[in-house]
């Protein structure tokens, strides 16, 4: 929400041509739903994820298998998880909402199946 808050103020300090300043309004009206939208999928996509022995994936009280192989980057991995009724998610795990054990044993955990 800070993103959001710095462009809406910095949009409102610029100095808007006369013939543009009717755009404001509806350009912060977007910025405000964006970040409404956001900020609401972002609480969906939050709680603990569990790993067990069969490569299951726990969340939300919902047993999830990998739909495909993760996609790792050197600062995150995006996980697509698909429940037993075919609802998918995709889910980033960045590396630095993670300690460095957790993270190390995500990738080797992944890298080994």
């Amino acid at each position: 929400m800070t993103l959001y808050m710095l462009v809406t103020v910095w949009l409102l300090s610029l100095e808007w041509l006369e013939g543009v300043v009717w755009g404001q309004a509806p350009l912060l009206i977007l910025m405000l739903l964006e970040c409404g939208r956001n900020e609401r999928r972002l609480r969906q996509r939050t709680g603990r994820l569990g790993l067990d022995e069969q490569g299951d994936w726990h969340w939300r009280g919902t047993r999830w298998q990998l739909a495909r192989q993760a996609d790792w980057l050197p600062f995150g991995v995006l996980l697509t998880l698909q429940n037993q009724q075919g609802k998918r998610w995709r889910l980033w795990l960045m590396m630095d909402n993670l300690p460095p054990y957790a993270w190390r044993s995500l990738r080797a955990c992944l890298f080994s199946a």
